[in-house]
């Protein structure tokens, strides 16, 4: 189940609220929202050795959060819960990256989605 079939989560992203998987997949909303994402993922790998930057991007985005409402679990990376990054984002990859997926790639994008996690989670917490 993807995540944001969960009503839990839905129910923050107003315009996902009620859709079924099927309906997701064809939504120009998701397609944006998942394009954003992929920013985000790209301007953190382009500032990695730059971390007072990446420490400000982050902690902005967290603060966005907070407006929209969006609750800090779903910012975690691990766990029984649904998460909104972190696997999502790898279990999306790993296919695409083939047979130069290691332990190790897998683990590096891991611990740069737990860092995503934790510097968004401490600007929402604030």
């Amino acid at each position: 189940m993807h995540c944001l079939t969960h009503p839990e989560v839905q129910s923050v992203f107003l315009p996902f609220r009620g859709k079924s998987h099927e309906d997701l997949q064809d939504s120009p909303q998701l397609k944006s929202h998942a394009l954003r994402v992929m920013g985000t993922v790209e301007t953190c790998m382009n500032h990695i050795h730059q971390l007072q930057e990446l420490h400000q991007t982050l902690h902005d985005l967290g603060a966005r959060h907070v407006m929209y409402n969006a609750k800090v679990d779903y910012i975690d990376v691990g766990g029984e819960r649904c998460h909104l990054i972190g696997p999502q984002f790898i279990w999306a990859i790993e296919p695409v990256v083939g047979d130069q997926w290691t332990p190790e790639v897998e683990q590096a994008w891991s611990d740069l989605f737990k860092l995503i996690a934790h510097i968004m989670k401490d600007a929402m917490t604030f």
